[in-house]
């Protein structure tokens, strides 16, 4: 993902003169907010150009809901396969840094992960020999924590709620964990 900000304009140039899927790697690459895609969709829509594919993309944006991090991408291959996991990056569409990590992660614990490289669920698999993973539970303390965290930005107080443990406790697996800096 870029950090160049994109505008409405930008997004209809690259439509009119290099078609409507030019627009589409635009906006996946740069992310602009919705607005910014809707805006251009209307412009279009105006001018006869046939949006479908940056429709797609406009309602996949507005349905995404909150950010999906690479733990939630994780524990979606681990707990439900990766063809789960090929459908969240899909439906959410998040940053390809995002899915890059969490490709790396599932391919250390063995994992085959063809599937989520190409963004296509029919390639998905087990391990070679079928089975899942073994998981620590290290590894799934710090999971569960960073899925609080991610899903609860800046607010401790409804990440020790979803986990169910006390205050004391939470901080002091954050710091274990290596946590307690990322607020």
């Amino acid at each position: 993902m870029s950090t160049t900000r994109i505008q409405a304009v930008d997004i209809e140039l690259a439509a009119l003169r290099d078609g409507v899927e030019a627009a589409v790697q635009l906006v996946d690459a740069h992310r602009p907010a919705v607005g910014v895609v809707d805006k251009a969709i209307a412009f279009l829509t105006e001018k006869g150009v046939d949006c479908a594919p940056l429709q797609q993309l406009s309602d996949a944006f507005h349905r995404r809901g909150p950010r999906v991090s690479a733990v939630d991408i994780e524990l979606a291959a681990l707990r439900d396969g990766m063809s789960a996991a090929v459908e969240l990056v899909l439906e959410r569409r998040p940053p390809h840094e995002v899915v890059d990590e969490a490709i790396a992660f599932l391919t250390e614990k063995g994992l085959d992960t063809t599937a989520l490289e190409l963004r296509d669920p029919e390639h998905a698999t087990a391990r070679s020999d079928g089975t899942l993973p073994t998981l620590n539970i290290k590894e799934l303390k710090r999971m569960a924590l960073e899925q609080a965290i991610a899903k609860h930005p800046r607010n401790f107080s409804a990440a020790i709620r979803e986990l169910g443990c006390g205050r004391t406790t939470f901080y002091r697996h954050l710091k274990e964990h290596g946590l307690l800096h990322e607020q």
